[in-house]
């Protein structure tokens, strides 16, 4: 990561930190925050972003991902996330999905849709 882009994810941990700090009310564990707490939030926001350092990625790389396979409960909750309006792209960016499972997830999506058009 470049000197530019970890200048942009500071500032933006910053102020999403006020932000975060300033909308707390008085019961809150937040309420009375110092200008120090602002700062521990912000380096707490900025090394959850950047992921300690280890990569700026949110999703996965792809030698990261586990395999998706039927008869397994990652495979079952992916069904179930997909009955339940779940987006099947959210499912490819977690796991590797072989063409051949990735082919009976969409079967699932159009017997979906096709049940709901019934209705």
């Amino acid at each position: 990561m470049d000197k530019t882009q970890q200048y942009i994810i500071r500032q933006s941990s910053i102020k999403t930190a006020v932000e975060y700090l300033s909308n707390q009310s008085d019961g809150s564990k937040y309420a009375g925050s110092t200008i120090a707490d602002i700062f521990v939030l912000a380096e707490e926001i900025e090394k959850w972003v950047t992921r300690d350092g280890k990569t700026n990625n949110i999703i996965p790389k792809e030698e990261d991902k586990k395999w998706l396979n039927p008869k397994t409960p990652d495979w079952s909750n992916s069904v179930k996330f997909l009955q339940e309006e779940g987006d099947i792209e959210k499912i490819f960016n977690k796991f590797k999905v072989s063409k051949q499972n990735r082919e009976e997830l969409e079967k699932i999506i159009k017997n979906k849709n096709k049940w709901q058009q019934r209705q």
